[in-house]
């Protein structure tokens, strides 16, 4: 039987978007309902100087079906942790999966209100499932 992994209290400490990118072709040709490709690429950065702290990154990329609508986003959340972060739970699913999923909504909420004050159909993106998503860099 597998033990829990203990560690220290972890919180989100703050959530930062680096990179938005919006080109709309057609902004009179954009329709209220349009079918959208989204990507969304995850990353997990440590810091051996800071072994506290570790930063979930997001990379993510929706485009409108007719190509009309392209929005490519990064953005980085930094968790903290009480206590020293160990190999352990570097690999654990509170990492790797939960982390992901806290730091999403953020996200999610950030392209929505980008869309939706830049005058085009709001941009809504999906529930996503963090399981095995992410990748260490």
């Amino acid at each position: 039987m597998d033990n829990p992994v203990q560690q220290s209290a972890i919180r989100l400490v703050d959530f930062l978007v680096t990179s938005v990118v919006m080109d709309v072709e057609n902004p009179f040709a954009v329709v209220k309902e349009q079918s959208m490709d989204v990507n969304v690429g995850v990353s997990i950065g440590f810091n051996d100087d800071d072994p506290a702290h570790y930063t979930i990154n997001f990379e993510v990329s929706v485009s409108a079906r007719n190509n009309n609508i392209k929005i490519s986003v990064k953005s980085v959340a930094l968790f903290e942790a009480s206590s020293p972060i160990d190999e352990e739970f570097r690999q654990s699913a509170f990492v790797q999966t939960n982390s992901p999923a806290i730091a999403f909504p953020f996200l999610r909420s950030f392209i929505n209100t980008l869309t939706a004050n830049a005058g085009i159909p709001p941009v809504v993106l999906p529930a996503f499932n963090f399981s095995g998503k992410a990748g260490k860099q």
